[in-house]
């Protein structure tokens, strides 16, 4: 999890070889239009000033397949350095930037890509939406390299009783994400 993991997950693959790229998983929802478990491939990606393209052909025959019922959107998402664990700072980035969403991976994928002349997607689907904050003991239980310490979790959670509620309703809509990305990968498994 974040710029730095996959800065060099891309940078082994590219040296693998790989002739396009895929960023794929969560993300926080910064606009009121994108709910938990909507689909988001997004037509480019913002890091600071700078906008790089996804590829928008692989993109379009995504969506081409996607199933009637599931939610689904294009624009921008926001590569953060952080987690944007607020309210707040969700809306301070939506009304910055107008991106839809925001995760800690697309940014290092999409400048590791471009500047290495290979054609890239993001799919994310949304887990927590611009109107939920993610409680401190679930912060407090991830880990850098995108784990999760439990022990840690309990600690904390022990301490937050506040948090029990929040945590479950984030539960709730990461499980939705989930299923969002299992339809997805379904349909790019039959594409190929």
């Amino acid at each position: 999890m974040g710029w730095h993991n996959t800065f060099h997950s891309v940078k082994q693959l590219l040296a693998l070889g790989v002739d396009q790229l895929i960023g794929w998983g969560t993300a926080a929802g910064l606009s009121p239009a994108v709910a938990a478990g909507d689909l988001i491939i997004p037509d480019a990606v913002i890091i600071s000033e700078y906008k790089y393209s996804t590829h928008h052909e692989f993109n379009n025959e995504i969506l081409k397949h996607i199933a009637p019922g599931l939610r689904w959107h294009k624009g921008l998402i926001y590569g953060a350095e952080e987690i944007l664990d607020s309210v707040e700072s969700k809306q301070e980035i939506f009304a910055k930037t107008r991106c839809i969403g925001a995760d800690m991976e697309s940014g290092a994928l999409a400048q590791t890509a471009t500047e290495n002349n290979v054609p890239f997607t993001v799919i994310r689907a949304v887990s927590d939406p611009v109107y939920q904050s993610i409680p401190k003991s679930v912060e407090l239980g991830m880990t850098e390299d995108g784990g999760f310490n439990t022990k840690k979790f309990i600690r904390a959670m022990s301490s937050r009783p506040h948090d029990w509620l929040p945590t479950v309703k984030l539960a709730r809509n990461f499980k939705k994400a989930r299923k969002t990305l299992n339809i997805v990968a379904k349909v790019i498994k039959d594409q190929t």
